[in-house]
């Protein structure tokens, strides 16, 4: 078996472009994804979100195998990637941060999942990771868009308000507050809003206490894949204990329909950086391509 993250160090240059395949009389071949969230043995609803990007993602690139895959709960690694034949695989993380999770728990989680297929399922099993798409810059447009919509719902000018981007946060490891923090100065560098905040549910700041100093109008962005506890129950009690005006919880990005955006501009990226490992030259010339818009990021995307 084989797991790469992206990028990887670049391979053999070859003159045959990948053949394996072929969709329905077509010579370009499918590519294969797998979105793998973290999902929750109490909390389904964090895996329903997933597979409706993947559902999304699937009716959008019809020559695409899309399934969905969580580390924990419903839907296992296994069984998301017996469906997916041939290779290379994409896994696409649906995290907010490159963290232990996704540099630890997600490789080893992987490998178990290929060693347990059965031989004869016709799987290659090699898989390219590609980035978390949490540390997509358009997660900050997502942000943006959906402060915008509740000023102008409040009928306040968006120099006036307060963004908070929560995030998990951990006392053991930097990547959740490197991750926000990271989104925060790209929605600051917007100049859209009198201030922009990271927030955190398991370290400081934390979201309670800023609330509690900061002045309406205030709105809360969640940093999480969506359904999750944290992105529902926890961030909505802490809102709903502060009784002040103009107060209001914009939902997880995760759970935002934009997300597709980002998530096929992450697959197109890893598929764009595989293409000139092996040496195919031109990225728009590459056959894993399926999207009319493959090369295009979301606007306010940098490389």
């Amino acid at each position: 078996m084989s797991i790469t993250r992206s990028p990887l160090a670049p391979e053999p240059a070859t003159s045959s472009r990948p053949q394996d395949g072929a969709a329905q009389g077509t010579s370009r071949p499918q590519a294969r994804v797998l979105l793998v969230g973290h999902g929750s043995e109490r909390c389904p609803a964090a895996f329903r979100v997933i597979e409706r990007h993947a559902d999304a993602l699937q009716q959008r690139n019809p020559l695409r195998q899309v399934h969905a895959a969580a580390l924990f709960g419903e839907g296992s690694l296994r069984r998301g990637l017996s469906g997916l034949r041939g290779e290379p695989v994409f896994i696409v993380p649906m995290f907010m941060c490159d963290g232990l999770t996704v540099r630890n728990v997600l490789p080893q989680a992987l490998r178990e999942a290929t060693d347990a297929l059965p031989k004869d399922a016709g799987v290659d099993v090699r898989t390219v990771v590609c980035e978390p798409i949490g540390l997509s810059p358009a997660i900050a447009d997502l942000a943006a868009d959906k402060a915008l919509a509740a000023a102008a719902n409040w009928s306040t000018a968006p120099a006036n308000l307060c963004v908070l981007l929560c995030a998990h946060g951990s006392r053991q490891n930097p990547a959740s507050e490197q991750g926000a923090n990271l989104q925060v100065g790209r929605l600051r560098a917007k100049g859209l809003f009198r201030q922009v905040e990271a927030v955190f549910l398991e370290q400081a700041p934390h979201l309670t206490d800023v609330l509690a100093r900061e002045r309406s109008p205030i709105v809360v962005v969640g940093l999480f894949s969506g359904g999750s506890r944290h992105a529902t129950l926890d961030i909505e009690k802490a809102v709903a204990t502060r009784s002040q005006p103009h107060l209001a919880y914009l939902g997880a990005v995760g759970d935002d329909d934009g997300l597709i955006d980002i998530i096929e501009a992450a697959i197109e990226k890893c598929i764009c950086e595989k293409a000139q490992w092996r040496g195919l030259g031109d990225p728009s010339h590459n056959p894993w391509l399926t999207s009319p818009h493959a090369l295009q990021r979301p606007q306010g995307a940098t490389p």
